[in-house]
Parts: C-alpha cells; structure tokens; sequence
C-alpha cells in the first residue's frame, strides 16, 4: 500500500477488512522467529506489528460487530503486553552493555552486575512470552477475524450499521482535558472514544474526524513540554505522537509526498520523546542499584572498614547517571527547538487542512457526479 491509490475505488469499511488482515498477518509472521529465540529482532519486530495492528482495530472498530470486535482487540493486546516487557528489557540489556564499554575496566564491576540481572530477568520473561504465543495460536486470530467479516458483510447485505460509539458533544469537547487530568485512565479514555466515524462514509471523510482528533490528543500535552521534570506528561506526549504516526502511515496510501513528510516529522518527535523516556525509566533503576551496593551493615563496616564497597564500581554508576541525564537534557533542548520550529510553521494546522480539503475535494466531486446522473435519468 505504499502508492498513492484512488480515493473513489476504495471504501472505508472495505479498506478496514484491508488493512487489518495485512497488518495481523504481520504480526503472525513473526511468530516462529520470536519463539525461537535467537534474535530478539524478532521480538522487535512482532511488538511493533502488534502495535500497528492495535492503531488500525482503534481507527476502524466502527466497521465490524462491537462484541466481537472487542474479544479481537483484547487477544492482540495480550500479545502487545506479553511481547513489551521482553523488548523494553532486550532494548535496556542493549544499551547498558553499550554504557558499560564507556567505562574504564576498573569502573565496571557495578554495571556488570546490573547488566547480568537484567539478562536474567529477561530469561526468565521468556517462558510468558511462550505462553502468550501459545495462547494466540489457540485463539487462531485468523479465523477470529474471518468470521468478524463475514458478519460485516451480511450487516452491509441487510442494510444494519454496526453501533457507532457515539458520545455527547460535552464530551467530546472536554476528552483531551479529560485524559491530561485524569492520569492513566483519562489517556486510555481518549484512545478509544472516537465519534463521528461511520463505516459507510468515505476513507478521507473519515480521515477527515480521525486524524484532527489524534493531533488533538498529541496538543493536549504541548503546555507541559517547558518543563524538563514533567516525565509522566511527557511520556504520555509520547504515546500520542505514535498513534498519530501510526494513523496517518493507514491513510498514507490516499495522500501525496506532503503526508510523508508530515509522518517523518511525527517520527522524529516521538524518537526524541522515546530518547527522554528511556533515560527517565533507566537512571532511577540504576540509582537504586548504587544505593543497593552501597547499604552495609554496622557489624560488616566494623570488619571491613574502607574495604566494605567497590566505590569504583559506584563511581562508574555514577558517571553514568550523569552522563544520561545530561543526554537527556540536551535531547530535550533539541525536542523543544524542533517543536516551537515546527508551531511557527503550522504544521499542524496545515495538516488538517491537507485531510480537510482532501475530503471536501471527493464530496464535491461526488455530488458533482451524482447531479449529472440525475440529469441524464431525466432526459
């Protein structure tokens, strides 16, 4: 799907069943690598596959019967889960042994023993992450969702619509002020609230309500990003950059080269973002690890003296504290330049108006279409 296609020749409940398939069958894929085990690119590869797979079933869950739609989406995010655990420790592992050559020899005694723990975490992760896939041959997905279409279309058939999740329009203007007040559960609450999406109408007028809604999640956390200390905000900002970079990559096909260029961008916000996030998750296990090694009983310190811990090992744990803490800070600079760069050229807004334009382009060229049909019916 990576040419531009034909708005007209594709339907948005039939571009749903579309892309869905593709994107499960990406996943499954990668099973027999992941199980395995030789190349944690495997696991890699299935997690963000699984991702991709969750953006679609959040943007398209209008087309399809809800209660089985909802037993899909809870099975792929069980893989989701199952695999992220696995990978965030397989990424660590990799950038820690990276850290550790950055040390002198004599300093490496403390982050090779954090390293070693962490490697035998992840062993030990390998045995859920068997049981998960496991459970998803099990499920056969595949067939899952074969039987999903097969009841959209005899709905299309007879004429029914799949329920829409509506919400009020109260709502609707308070769901990113929601998810920025309410923590966790007010993040997930504007993932899955989208209204105004209806399975018979066309891709870019639905693109049209999806991608200005995605934006306005991602803005929603645009009043913290000043502030270096606001981790939570900014993770959560994030999160938000990659849905909105997994759903414009679904409706890349029916926009030009200005699309791509937009998803580039997004990229780059959410690689930076990412950068920020995994130095927050990785100092605070690393400093308790110094305080760890550092913790001596009275009766040892009597015996040991001077001798009672490897303070070059907590030297070198140090150092590396602070040298990715000030990565951190400088990652945040450059975000923060790109971002205001970014604003003063409204980028956003011109965005919305690609899909805006694209949508009423089709609408007029459709009623155009249809006035001249009814034209020729009455001569």
């Amino acid at each position: 799907m990576s040419k531009k296609l034909p708005l007209e020749a594709v339907r948005f409940r039939d571009y749903a069943a579309q892309v869905i398939e593709e994107r499960l069958e990406k996943m499954l894929s990668h099973v027999e690598g992941v199980r395995l085990a030789e190349d944690i690119e495997a696991v890699h590869d299935m997690r963000v596959a699984s991702r991709r797979l969750r953006a679609a079933l959040s943007i398209f869950a209008s087309a399809f019967p809800a209660q089985e739609f909802s037993r899909f989406e809870r099975e792929v995010k069980m893989v989701t889960r199952a695999l992220g655990s696995a990978r965030d420790l397989d990424v660590m592992i990799e950038t820690l042994q990276a850290l550790d050559m950055l040390l002198p020899e004599h300093q490496r005694a403390g982050m090779e023993a954090f390293i070693a723990d962490k490697v035998a975490e992840r062993a030990a992760l390998q045995k859920d992450v068997q049981n998960a896939l496991d459970h998803l041959e099990k499920c056969d997905l595949r067939a899952r969702f074969a039987e999903m279409k097969a009841k959209m279309r005899e709905a299309q058939d007879s004429g029914e619509t799949p329920a829409e999740a509506e919400e009020p329009a109260e709502i609707a203007q308070d769901r990113s002020a929601v998810a920025s007040e309410k923590g966790r559960k007010g993040a997930a609450m504007a993932q899955t609230l989208m209204p105004g999406i209806h399975p018979d109408n066309s891709i870019t007028e639905n693109a049209a309500v999806i991608i200005p809604w995605r934006i306005q999640e991602l803005l929603e956390w645009e009043k913290y990003i000043s502030d270096p200390a606001r981790v939570y905000e900014l993770h959560q900002m994030r999160i938000a950059a990659k849905r909105l970079r997994y759903t414009l990559e679904i409706f890349a096909p029916f926009y030009g080269r200005d699309f791509a260029q937009a998803i580039d961008r997004i990229k780059g916000f959410q690689e930076q973002l990412g950068s920020i996030h995994d130095a927050d998750v990785l100092v605070p296990q690393l400093g308790r690890n110094l305080k760890e090694s550092l913790q001596v009983s009275s009766k040892r310190a009597e015996k040991l003296g001077v001798y009672t811990s490897d303070f070059q090992a907590a030297a070198g744990l140090i150092s590396l504290c602070l040298k990715l803490t000030e990565d951190r800070e400088n990652t945040h600079r450059r975000f923060l330049a790109d971002w205001h760069t970014a604003r003063a050229e409204k980028f956003f807004e011109a965005l919305m108006d690609l899909v805006s334009q694209q949508a009423q382009k089709l609408k007029i060229g459709t009623d155009q279409g249809s006035k001249r049909d009814g034209e020729r019916q009455i001569q």
